[in-house]
Parts: C-alpha cells; structure tokens; sequence
C-alpha cells in the first residue's frame, strides 16, 4: 500500500518550496509522484516541478475538495501502481478532511498532514476562516519564511502556531532541519532499545518488539490516550481483527490500520518530544486464554452467527444434515484433521495449531498445499484462523470447519457447535465415524 503525504496552506504559503527543498530530500530513492491542485486553470506550481525534472499530475481550475473530487479520485487510482510515495500538494483554499478521507479511501496510507504557515502572514488573513481550518485540520505545522520575519512578528505567530498543540517544524529559507526528517522517518532498529533516547533535535525514540495476539479495540485505546507530546507511533501487530499482520500508524490522534503479509518479528516504535517509557508501562498485555482468542479472532472471509443452521457447497442446511454429511466425509474419505493444542480436540488431530502468528500459520499452509486427495477437516480452530486457509486453499481444497462461534460461509462444509452439550456429543459421534 502507497504512503501518502498531504502539504496544505493558504495562497502563498510556501507550499511548493517545502515539498521541493525539505520532503523531496528526504524522500531520495522512493518513487514519488506529486499531484498538485492550482485553483487556476494553469498551474504555476505544476511548472516548478517540471522544471525540477518531476513527474507531476495535476488538477487545474477546480477544487480538490470539492468540484475537483471526482477527479481527485480518478487521479489516486491511476497512480496506485506507479508509486512508494504520494506526494499531494492543495490548493490554497482546500479544507484537509475531504482530501484526507479521499486519499484513505483510495488504499493510501496517510502518513501526515502538512500545513504551512508563513510566519509573516498578518493579523487579517490569519483571521480567516479557511486559514484556522486548516490549521485545525492539519496533523503538523510547518511555520515558513522565517528568516523573512523580523523577531518581534514571530514570537508573535510561534505562540499562535503551539497553540494548536501540534508537531510545530520552523523552515528557514525555505528548508527545516533534520527533525523533519526523524519525524518522518522512524527508525526500523531491530533490537529493543534499553530506554528511550534522544534521536537529535529534542525527539525522543522508542522501539518495543510484542509478542502474542493483541485486542486491537485496546491498542486503540492506549494509542488515543498517549500524551501530546508524542506524535508518532508506527509498526505491525498481532491483533483479533484479522490473522494477518496489521499495519498501524498513528499520528497526532489519528490511527489506520492495514493487513500486511509480513513474517518479520511485529514491532512498535514511538517518536516525539516527551520519553516514551512511562507510557509504555500501560501497554496492554496480550491474550492468554484461548477461548476469549476464539471468540475475538474475526474472519478474512465472510462469516455468520445464526444458530440451528450450517452450510454446505455455500448454501444453508439444517444443523442435523451438516452432522450426517461431516460424519459420513470422516468415516469414508480420506482426510487431515487440524485441530488446536487444547484438549479435547487435541486427540483427534493429524496436525495441531498451538501458534497463530502469521508465519506459523503459513508453515502449516505449505504443508497442506499438497494434500488434495480428501478434504481438511478444521475442528476447534477459530474462524478467524480458518478463513487464511479458505482465502488461499478454497478454490484447489475442499475444507470443513467445525467451530464454536462462527460459520464460513465459504468453507465446503461449516458446522457451529455453540454449547458444550452438544460438543461432548459430537465428539462421541466422531469417535465411532473415525476409521483410522
């Protein structure tokens, strides 16, 4: 998925010349596309761009906003494909959140939102509406043309700026300094460090390495409640929503999340101003018991919780016939049981899944590549785990899956055995179908 970078401000800001002399640098090597929005009918920043041998898209005589949102997202889909990094310099008179919602809902990652401020803007255009908006709107503060400004004018408009209680960066001929790109750019260490350390220019960073399968509704709430002075925190979980990797960014009280197929250790890394680790210490603690991961692991797939009913080749058939017909498949084909380390499904078990991070669910996934012959029979395993085979095995596999909470409609067979009653039963039945 394409990070994507939003730099806003009013006419004359100094828009153009951040993105030329303080992102691009950082940004060396990626390939990065530039769309700009002039309300004009020609783009004077459009042609700056070119000149600096750019690729840039534009959207002319219309706001992205508003008139201009269907372009906009004609636009985003077109570049998809053809960049690492989006860069989306507005026009003067864009508010942010539309752009913002426009630029996620296209599969961006939105890594921040720029405004610039020039530090000499004066008392009545500050006073706009647009202007505050914006400012409100925004993730960072880019205070510019500060070495135009005389020192009384900008303690003025520095005092302003922090009161938005943002990530506040100061540009000086038109360039910031390097804790621009320490924001940007967040350390990938691979070891934990002992303690928080300042990484240059007052930020302070922080890597914690997790291991387990997280609530990922309490990993929101910690992340909400972090103090304003850190601003950044960026990496790959384990969660219940899915049981792929999820990418989280949070920046400055926003949070996106996006499946990853990443078998790498999952990491957390926080940046900003204030030492990350007493926070840290309220870090939520990761799941334990394997019933509450049962019922909280969601499914890739599409999935159903009615009761009384199952499914078979797709279609919904009384709970009964779905018990006869998982019987009969176990006593006459030839066939794998997957079930968890837990007892009592352990017993039964051609293969046991007692590790539900990613890259031990595709070690197993490789193993059952092969086996075509019958069918994978899933018993106990959560949906949510399941649902990985089905999305990659469904279509050369036939799969059935008894579970506790939820049926896969997409599964060859789904069987939801939701009380112990009726599990104790099941399993008595499997016992005499079994021919081994």
């Amino acid at each position: 998925m394409p990070r994507a970078f939003l730099v806003g401000g009013f006419l004359g800001s100094g828009k153009t010349t951040f993105v030329l002399n303080s992102l691009l640098p950082i940004l060396k090597g990626e390939r990065v596309c530039i769309l700009v929005n002039d309300y004009g009918e020609i783009s004077y920043d459009r042609i700056r761009f070119y000149q600096e041998g750019l690729e840039v898209l534009g959207i002319e005589g219309a706001c992205m906003c508003c008139s201009g949102g269907n372009a906009l997202l004609e636009v985003l889909r077109d570049l998809q494909e053809k960049c690492d990094t989006l860069l989306i310099e507005t026009s003067g008179v864009s508010e942010v959140y539309p752009i913002w919602e426009a630029v996620e809902s296209s599969g961006y990652t939105l890594e921040a939102a720029f405004c610039c401020l020039p530090s000499n803007i004066g008392k009545e255009l500050l006073s706009l509406p647009i202007v505050r908006s914006q400012l409100e709107q925004a993730q960072c503060i880019v205070l510019t043309k500060v070495d135009l400004t005389d020192q009384r004018e900008l303690l003025k408009i520095l005092e302003h700026a922090k009161s938005f209680e943002k990530p506040l960066f100061l540009s000086y001929e038109g360039k910031v300094d390097a804790s621009l790109k320490d924001f940007i750019n967040l350390p990938k260490v691979k070891r934990v460090k002992e303690g928080s350390k300042p990484q240059g220019h007052d930020f302070y960073s922080e890597v914690i390495k997790l291991r387990g399968i997280y609530n990922k509704d309490e990993l929101e709430e910690f992340l909400l409640k972090l103090p304003k002075g850190i601003y950044r925190a960026k990496g790959v979980v384990y969660t219940t929503h899915s049981p792929l990797p999820l990418g989280v960014n949070y920046t400055c009280g926003y949070i996106s999340w996006e499946r990853l197929y990443y078998t790498g250790e999952p990491f957390l890394t926080f940046i900003g101003t204030v030492p990350p680790d007493l926070h840290l210490m309220k870090f939520p603690q990761p799941i334990k018991d394997p019933k509450v991961l049962q019922r909280l692991l969601f499914p890739l797939t599409s999935f159903d919780r009615r009761e009384g009913i199952a499914y078979m080749k797709g279609k919904v058939v009384s709970e009964r016939r779905a018990v006869v017909e998982t019987l009969k498949m176990l006593a006459k084909k030839k066939h794998l049981l997957i079930t968890t380390g837990e007892e009592p499904f352990k017993a039964f078990a051609s293969y046991t899944i007692e590790d539900y991070t990613y890259p031990k669910l595709l070690e197993l996934l490789e193993r059952l590549r092969s086996f075509k012959d019958g069918f994978l029979f899933f018993l106990g395993v959560p949906a949510g785990i399941v649902s990985l085979f089905i999305k990659e095995l469904g279509e050369s596999h036939k799969i059935a899956h008894v579970d506790l909470e939820y049926l896969l409609p997409e599964a060859y067979l789904s069987l939801r055995i939701n009380s112990q009653e009726k599990l104790n039963a099941f399993l008595k039945l499997m016992k005499e179908a079994l021919v081994y």
